[in-house]
């Protein structure tokens, strides 16, 4: 089985903690944050493995990428695959 590498990137991870911070804050939940928190690295985390799993979205021309969405509860993980040829030539 083809196992990816994970990258996240600086900006999802400010929008994993502006969701951390709106529900510990403002909801007054800090356990709750803490758990989608979680929730969400964890299925990130899990696109090492069938990483297609999820459907191709409506291409974005000013990204110029294959977008994916996985749906983690009410949010959503955008993502694309970055071929093993590509990825050679950055090496």
């Amino acid at each position: 089985m083809k196992k990816y590498n994970v990258k996240i990137t600086d900006k999802a991870v400010s929008n994993m903690e502006d969701i951390y911070n709106y529900i510990a804050e403002q909801l007054h939940a800090p356990e709750m944050a803490m758990g989608k928190y979680i929730r969400i690295a964890e299925a990130i985390e899990t696109l090492r493995v069938f990483c297609e799993r999820s459907k191709l979205i409506e291409p974005k021309e000013e990204y110029g990428l294959e977008l994916r969405q996985l749906y983690v509860d009410n949010y959503s993980v955008f993502y694309h695959i970055v071929p093993l040829a590509k990825r050679k030539e950055w090496i």
